[in-house]
């Protein structure tokens, strides 16, 4: 017996977490460093804040305000900081062998 999916409905926006409003830029990449940079769905740490965020999107609005988007630890919910606060990626967790 073969089992077929349905075919996918089209989205509405042109990246899952939707399409930028006109005063805003999203960034789904953010530099941490010369040498580190955070993509969509990387962990990283956050200054004066415990456990390693999800790393959502990196918002510019046109007046030069900006934040980056995260989901928190352990289903905390979604947390907006500024960039500054953003210090390393979290290490990457590797199961036992």
């Amino acid at each position: 017996m073969l089992i077929t999916r349905k075919a996918k409905k089209a989205s509405r926006h042109d990246h899952p977490l939707g399409d930028a409003p006109e005063d805003r830029t999203y960034h789904y990449e953010f530099q941490i460093s010369e040498r580190k940079a955070a993509r969509a769905g990387m962990e990283v740490k956050v200054k004066g804040r415990r456990g390693d965020f999800i790393f959502l999107r990196h918002t510019v609005l046109n007046d030069g305000r900006e934040w980056v988007d995260l989901i928190g630890p352990h289903s905390s919910g979604w947390v907006s900081v500024r960039p500054d606060e953003i210090t390393k990626l979290a290490p990457v967790k590797r199961g036992r062998k």
